[in-house]
């Protein structure tokens, strides 16, 4: 999938770094979900916005994982059928021709009626829980290219909060244009 945002690329990197580790032969929901849930970020949040604990979510996934089969020879894990149906899940959430971030796959992962799906039921953790969750945060909004950087944030990545943009500031002309060249000056 070419339409991923960078942070759910980066999930699917680290699920499949995962997999790898622990030498197993297929890729699956269960080892995305742990990914998504080992950084902050918008599914971290958006659990705590559930009054749920995501690492305590993440342990009980990791023992799931704990349970899959593994392979003698390490070799790079493929995606499962499971986790290929779960990606087209999250594509539907996202809809057509519409980036899929990390929201999409929470949402799919919740969805799923596997091993995924069923650790996040455990902890009553839903599509309509999560979308509500979502919506409550203000992170139920189109992402902004391929970047979620202030999606749940009121849009405001940051970046833009605690850094200033000097080069908008240069093309509004608010900024002195001989700043650092006080040698030439004087």
């Amino acid at each position: 999938m070419k339409n991923l945002t960078v942070n759910a690329m980066e999930a699917l990197q680290r699920a499949q770094s995962l997999a790898y580790d622990k030498n197993h032969a297929e890729l699956e929901p269960l080892h995305l979900l742990v990914a998504l849930l080992g950084e902050t970020g918008l599914p971290t949040n958006t659990l705590r916005g559930l009054e749920l604990d995501p690492h305590l979510i993440a342990r009980t996934a990791e023992k799931e994982l704990a349970s899959l089969p593994q392979v003698a020879q390490q070799d790079v894990p493929a995606p499962s059928r499971e986790l290929q149906k779960m990606m087209l899940e999250a594509q539907k959430h996202a809809g057509q021709g519409a980036m899929v971030g990390t929201r999409e796959l929470l949402l799919a992962l919740a969805a799923d009626t596997g091993r995924a799906g069923s650790v996040l039921k455990t902890f009553d953790v839903t599509p309509d829980n999560i979308a509500k969750a979502l919506e409550a945060a203000g992170a139920d909004g189109a992402y902004n290219g391929d970047d979620e950087s202030g999606v749940g944030d009121d849009q405001e990545s940051a970046l833009a909060r605690y850094a200033v943009d000097l080069v908008a500031r240069a093309r509004e002309g608010k900024i002195d244009p001989i700043i650092g060249r006080d040698e030439e000056i004087r």
